[in-house]
């Protein structure tokens, strides 16, 4: 039987491995929190600039469908002007008429597509789909001119605004022009 010098000395011992293990337990385990801690925030940093590119790349999307879209409408109104010459309706032959109402009917699809273009462009600002200031800083005179337009064409589409279809657009406006809210 072991006497109680040895069974204290091997009480010791397992006693320091113990503490031992525990130390090596915890210096491991705050390595391992430190790494995953880091490997966290890199997950987190490259999901911010894929938010960055995608919000980059969708504003690039509409930039690029809005200007598609004026450059449409301008083509046909330029075409209109090229068979009218500045004439009056009376003066046209019947072959011009029908022509022009062709176009006519172009150019009103077209300005619909401009609009509706500028109503994406606001839903996506809306849900915070594109970075609001830049977006702020790109359209905010464009959807002031859309809405405020004396043009008859423009009128017929955002006026009146109780009727219009184009909700996103005036909620923006609203947004960005309403003085009461904003003020200077």
């Amino acid at each position: 039987m072991p006497d109680a010098a040895t069974i204290a000395l091997a009480s010791a011992i397992a006693a320091g491995l113990s503490a031992t293990v525990g130390i090596v337990t915890v210096v491991v385990n705050l390595r391992n929190a430190r790494k995953a801690s880091a490997s966290s925030i890199k997950a987190a940093e490259s999901a911010e600039r894929s938010i960055q590119i995608s919000m980059g790349q969708a504003e690039s999307g509409l930039r690029v469908t809005i200007t598609d879209c004026r450059e449409r409408y301008e083509d046909v109104c330029l075409q209109m002007e090229g068979v009218a010459r500045g004439r009056l309706p009376t003066a046209l032959s019947a072959d011009e008429k029908r022509h022009i109402k062709a176009i006519d009917i172009r150019r009103a699809s077209s300005l619909e597509a401009v609009a509706n273009a500028y109503e994406t462009a606001c839903m996506q600002y809306i849900d915070g789909k594109v970075d609001k200031d830049r977006f702020k800083i790109s359209y905010h005179v464009e959807v002031r001119m859309l809405v405020e337009n004396k043009e008859l064409s423009f009128q017929r589409l955002f006026h009146p605004k109780d009727t219009s279809r184009y909700k996103a657009v005036w909620r923006v406006y609203n947004l960005w022009n309403d003085i009461e809210k904003n003020p200077a």
